[in-house]
């Protein structure tokens, strides 16, 4: 079998474009609606506190109301919304690159296994051996790029199976991981305010 060359020229991007294009006009749609809300509440909330309808206490702050508790119920819709949207994305990111080992299978007979008959829970890596072991690809599997795409996949995995909770992951070395990419991005996720990947 002649080695399959890993050629992303070869992909038609305008599907997969168009795709992530309606992924981001969702998000952007969604975290501008869930913003007015916030500035709106935000204002209410602030005349009512000026008005002497809510009472502000010097240790706990504004007292319950209506926009505090709606204002909390805000803060979680963005958390959900942020985090089913990227487990959405990715999801669509591993669709694709399946979809490419089916296709290269489908166009040369004399390969037999399909990506099903590998071993393995996580289909990130079983696209990677698939590639590199069935196909012998030059699959870039030694690239930063996909160096960070493992970690996708170990913030997906936190998300989907540890209630994004890190106290919850179970694999000690993808804990370490994740703790140890967390503090790279610290500076980037500290400008995104959530409850996600708590203690």
């Amino acid at each position: 079998m002649a080695k399959f060359e890993f050629d992303l020229d070869s992909w038609d991007f305008s599907k997969a474009a168009s795709e992530i294009y309606l992924f981001h006009e969702y998000l952007a749609t969604m975290e501008a609606f869930l913003e007015s809300e916030t500035q709106k509440l935000t204002a209410d909330r602030q005349k009512k506190i000026e008005s002497g309808e809510i009472q502000v206490y010097e240790d706990t702050g504004p007292e319950d109301s209506y926009e505090s508790n709606m204002l909390d119920l805000i803060f979680s819709f963005k958390d959900t919304l942020r985090k089913s949207f990227f487990v959405s994305l990715f999801s669509f990111f591993e669709a694709e690159l399946i979809n490419e080992c089916r296709k290269q299978k489908d166009k040369d007979m004399t390969i037999l296994l399909t990506l099903n008959d590998l071993r393995g829970e996580n289909s990130i890596d079983k696209v990677n051996v698939y590639f590199t072991k069935v196909l012998h690809s030059n699959f870039p599997s030694e690239t930063p790029d996909w160096a960070e795409i493992q970690n996708y996949k170990t913030l997906r995995n936190c998300i989907v199976h540890a209630q994004s909770r890190l106290d919850n992951m179970k694999n000690k070395d993808d804990l370490e991981k994740l703790k140890a990419y967390i503090v790279r991005k610290k500076d980037t996720l500290s400008k995104i305010p959530t409850r996600s990947l708590s203690r």
